[in-house]
């Protein structure tokens, strides 16, 4: 499973937003774009869609977010 790896962090006057990235691996084909490139930019343009509106008011919010998208809760069995 692919979690998100790049994390850039805007600071504006009100406060801070967020966007997300999913890194390539370092043993993908340069030549062509593969299923799987597509399936991490779908992923990540749709988690961006549901961060755009936000605007964090601290940093410490920030944190806790990219803490959550990195290391998400896994469904436990049972």
């Amino acid at each position: 499973m692919n979690y998100f790896d790049k994390f850039i962090i805007r600071q504006y006057q009100g406060g801070y937003t967020l966007t997300v990235d999913i890194s390539r691996p370092n043993n993908a084909p340069s030549d062509h774009y593969t299923k799987a490139d597509y399936e991490r930019s779908v992923k990540a343009s749709t988690e961006n869609v549901r961060l755009a509106p936000i605007l964090f008011r601290t940093l410490d919010e920030v944190v806790a977010e990219i803490k959550r998208l990195r290391y998400p809760e896994e469904p436990t069995n049972g």
